[in-house]
């Protein structure tokens, strides 16, 4: 069950129709009001508003809206909610203490400085989901080396010089579209269970492993940036390029 559409969840394409696959169905522009159980505190039923999306938030997404009236019954014996992440932040507070050392966001993410990334308490620096809350791998090992660097400073130093220029957004992935005389070559395909008990009823992974040939092809693909060794005006050696 989800409030807004398809298209705005917030979830890899190959997650959603892997799901699918395994049998999951989504309602869309749907968001729970209640659970409705027995007299044993069983749960029977989840009660839900019906959605339709309005202008959009701050994200850029279209905010949902409900229904008046529209409350509608699910049968539904087991439920899951799952809506969203925070960090556990409970391994910071003093035992008995109410408050925590460090100052937080109402997403329990740590506020820190955002070019040094050193937190309220001096000399103690933060980076990762923790601070930016969930992202993207890449986004956390990035930050994790700029922290480390203000480590470094403030060790050595006793304070962080700000670098005049610090890269704070991702790179554009390429100024080329398509690249002349350069063949295209398919991207590997991961391995998987096929559909049924195999994935329903088992713990075996899902996704298996691309063999040795396969990897080393795979890394050996172009990924058609166009900014290492394509020569524009002598681009008969050029190698093959991905197709996303």
């Amino acid at each position: 069950m989800y409030r807004r559409t398809r298209k705005e969840m917030p979830a890899n394409p190959e997650e959603i129709v892997g799901a699918e696959e395994e049998g999951v169905k989504f309602k869309f522009l749907a968001a729970p009001a209640r659970v409705v159980g027995d007299e044993n505190g069983k749960a029977t039923h989840l009660e839900y508003y019906e959605m339709e999306l309005g202008e959009p938030d701050d994200s850029g997404r279209r905010r949902p809206v409900k229904k008046e009236g529209s409350e509608t019954l699910m049968a539904a014996d087991l439920i899951i909610p799952a809506i969203g992440q925070k960090p556990d932040i409970s391994c910071l507070y003093d035992e008995n203490a109410e408050t925590c050392p460090f100052e937080t966001t109402r997403w329990q993410t740590i506020i820190a400085d955002e070019n040094t990334f050193e937190t309220a308490i001096p000399g103690v620096f933060t980076a990762g989901d923790v601070y930016t809350g969930p992202d993207l791998v890449i986004s956390a090992i990035g930050d994790g080396r700029k922290a480390a660097r203000s480590m470094h400073y403030h060790i050595t130093q006793g304070s962080v010089p700000v670098p005049e220029t610090t890269q704070k957004e991702m790179i554009p992935y390429t100024l080329f579209k398509e690249i002349d005389n350069v063949e295209r070559k398919g991207r590997a395909v991961m391995p998987h269970l096929c559909h049924g008990d195999d994935r329903n009823c088992t713990f075996s992974e899902v996704e298996g492993a691309l063999t040795e040939g396969e990897a080393l092809k795979e890394a050996d693909r172009c990924l058609r940036c166009g900014l290492i060794c394509y020569d524009g005006d002598d681009a008969v050696d050029a190698r093959s390029f991905d197709k996303s």
